[in-house]
């Protein structure tokens, strides 16, 4: 059975990615190895309203989404290891044993150094990067931060390969939604699960399919950003433009996020024409008219854009 390999973070995003990530495995007879990288969350070096942010998105109801993949885990498919360190020998060791079908890393807090990244490259599979944010122009930290900060009207994510460099590859796919000023940053961050599912999900059934695209080098320029100050915050924050998190709102959303099923947990947070479809087509139990309505939902992402086309 070929595997796919994902390096997770253990936020809240990450998670319900995963979810979906299980459902495609399933469908398609792919073992899901799911590797969390050793990090050290030192929140005491964060100023106070980021501590709130990482304390929530990264460790609110983690031992119930344990349990969660834990129970995923027993009926097959998925295989998940904890406290890896992404650049060990052991780690190199278990990757050449594998007949890889693709890997990723969906938020591992981790850096890949150039050995590790030699692995992937000597099985034929580059390693990839789904990127929370758009690509070039919102490399590094916080980037949905950074844009609502800025009042861009997009937030979105890049599916990009790795090199030697933080969000630097070459450019595979990305995809973007409007901001919903309704919600905090971490609020408008969850909304992000949906696209970032499109993008492994397209990228997984082109490798089925056999079809490859041309990535695309970045352009020049952009910007890395990094754990916003103290100031930032509170000047956007005291202005009214809009809230790092709303403890009592955000626990609301993640609680739901967190129960609702797969199919749902997206569709009451993001409006219904920028949906991103479930494209499991070919998938046996799917009827005709599920597959025409997956393809409707997919026509419909209208915000979805490849690198090309971003200015």
């Amino acid at each position: 059975m070929q595997s796919l390999v994902v390096f997770a973070g253990p936020d809240i995003v990450s998670h319900l990615v995963l979810r979906r990530l299980v459902m495609f495995c399933r469908t398609h007879g792919l073992l899901l190895r799911v590797k969390f990288p050793t990090a050290h969350l030192e929140f005491s070096k964060h100023t106070h309203r980021v501590q709130e942010y990482l304390r929530l998105e990264r460790t609110y109801l983690y031992e119930a989404r344990k349990t969660e993949l834990k129970r995923l885990r027993d009926n097959g498919y998925l295989t998940l290891q904890w406290d890896v360190d992404v650049n060990s020998p052991e780690l190199h060791s278990q990757v050449r044993a594998l007949d890889l079908f693709a890997a990723v890393n969906l938020r591992g807090y981790q850096k890949f150094r150039p050995q590790t990244i030699d692995v992937f490259w000597g099985l034929g599979t580059p390693l990839m990067n789904l990127h929370p944010g758009l690509l070039p122009d919102y490399r590094g930290l916080f980037s949905t931060f950074w844009v609502m900060r800025d009042h861009q009207p997009h937030i979105g994510c890049t599916l990009h390969e790795i090199d030697a460099d933080y969000d630097t590859g070459p450019i595979i796919e990305s995809a973007r939604i409007h901001i919903d000023s309704n919600y905090s940053v971490l609020g408008n961050v969850l909304r992000l699960a949906g696209i970032a599912e499109l993008l492994l999900v397209n990228e997984f059934q082109r490798r089925l399919n056999g079809r490859t695209r041309s990535n695309q080098m970045q352009r020049e320029g952009g910007h890395y950003w990094s754990t916003p100050p103290k100031s930032d915050v509170q000047r956007i924050e005291q202005s009214g433009e809009v809230s790092l998190v709303n403890i009592d709102e955000d626990r609301q959303l993640i609680r739901r996020l967190v129960r609702e099923c797969p199919e749902d947990q997206f569709r009451s947070i993001v409006p219904a024409d920028e949906i991103p479809a479930s494209p499991y087509a070919g998938a046996e139990t799917a009827s005709r008219s599920t597959m025409h309505r997956q393809k409707l939902r997919q026509s419909q992402l209208a915000e979805s854009v490849r690198s090309s086309e971003e200015p």
